[in-house]
């Protein structure tokens, strides 16, 4: 993958702790120097689907993410569900509707989502990464940035090739022991610049696909093999005389 494309550490240091302050919109963690703006809510009827009604049911409440700020650029931030693994496994009767699978479709059309300023970035983890791909398909113009952790597969092919050829910089960071991002079945597709990660494997699949502690470590491993590939360059470089 074009790695001089992305700051690995903007995803590790900013990107994904914004989105893992969306599960707690109370008290969210945010990094240095970004303070909570608002929350994004249920506010719309749900579908009927079960898909959208099981999801949206979880513990975690009507939240669904926050909105926060730097003083420059705006995050909107999307959270996943606790029972995504779950869900993952049975996604195989889910269906397409306009060319994206519909329970990511009636949960999006049910938020009360914010307008973008203009400097946004979009990031979610799980489901949160569906409603982000949803969200800049939008919104967001070419030039956004957007950053998923875990998302699961949204767009037919069809609209997943204009969602790739509109916005150039999403960045969908994978754990290659997580089932979610192999799901739903292979009629739907991934969008965004892959960027694989091992974050360790566990026998608990939940943990394959944490934000927290398995996606971080994966990035980090990453963003140190990447540093010390581009040492180990410079070291070989000749010296000028």
């Amino acid at each position: 993958i074009p790695m001089t494309a992305i700051d690995l550490g903007f995803a590790l240091n900013v990107a994904l702790p914004l989105t893992q302050a969306a599960y707690h919109p109370d008290k969210p963690e945010l990094p240095a120097g970004w303070e909570k703006t608002g929350d994004i809510v249920l506010a719309g009827s749900l579908g009927i689907t079960l898909f959208a009604r099981w999801v949206t049911g979880d513990p975690l409440g009507t939240s669904f993410g926050i909105t926060a700020t730097d003083g420059k650029t705006t995050a909107i931030c999307f959270r996943g569900t606790e029972s995504a693994v779950e869900w993952a496994d049975d996604l195989d009767a889910i269906v397409a509707r306009d060319g994206a699978e519909e329970g990511f479709e009636d949960i999006y059309r049910a938020l009360a989502t914010p307008l973008p300023t203009a400097d946004t970035i979009v990031a979610g983890h799980s489901l949160g990464g569906a409603l982000a791909l949803l969200y800049a398909e939008q919104y967001l113009p070419p030039s956004a940035a957007i950053y998923t952790f875990g998302c699961p597969r949204v767009f037919t092919r069809e609209r997943a090739m204009v969602f790739d050829s509109t916005h150039p910089n999403c960045y969908r960071f994978a754990n290659m022991w997580d089932i979610v991002p192999k799901s739903p079945p292979l009629w739907f597709k991934h969008v965004g610049i892959p960027i694989d990660v091992d974050g360790g494997i566990s026998l608990d699949l939940h943990v394959n696909h944490r934000l927290i502690w398995t996606y971080r470590n994966g990035i980090f491993k990453l963003l140190e093999k990447l540093r010390k590939k581009t040492a180990s360059q410079s070291a070989s470089q000749p010296q000028p005389a």
